[in-house]
């Protein structure tokens, strides 16, 4: 029971961290994006033609103080999305150690927990999990449904 628990643990905690990292990596490519597009579309060119264009009021959205301010801020938060990732792949780097450590200390008889790591972190199918293990196709199978019953997810969609 306490095995169950534990495999239970590390997999909510593998999965929140692949999720918040894949997050990160979202939230990061925005930022980079906006001030790209910022840098491109309201960079001066030429501080005489800003201030000519500011006096001459000929649409310019800001100035170049706003536009330094602006692109000096997304630059602070790209800074700080990329140290949140760095911790974030640590974390999920840390918990797939401790699932690897765990299913390389298994004797041969109990693979659930290698067949945890092949089918669900590695996305494996059952037949390469099968493979790779050098066991039936139905042994994999019996131990992935013990994976969804100790994780308690009804959902077993078939690799």
């Amino acid at each position: 029971m306490s095995n169950d628990i534990s495999i239970q643990v590390i997999y909510c905690e593998w999965r929140r961290m692949k999720t918040a990292v894949a997050i990160l990596e979202t939230e990061l490519e925005g930022l980079k994006k906006q001030k790209e597009r910022l840098i491109a579309t309201q960079s001066p060119k030429d501080v005489k033609a800003v201030c000519y264009d500011l006096e001459k009021g000929s649409g310019v959205q800001m100035t170049l103080d706003q536009f330094f301010t602006k692109v000096l801020d997304i630059t602070d938060q790209i800074r700080e999305v990329e140290e949140r990732l760095r911790i974030a792949k640590g974390t999920l780097e840390d918990s797939q150690r401790m699932i690897k450590k765990t299913a390389n200390d298994l004797k041969d008889e109990d693979r659930t927990l290698v067949v945890f790591q092949k089918s669900v972190m590695e996305g494996k199918s059952i037949v390469a999990c099968a493979e790779e293990m050098m066991v039936s196709v139905q042994t994999v199978s019996y131990h992935r449904g013990k994976i969804y019953q100790m994780i308690g997810n009804e959902e077993q969609t078939g690799n």
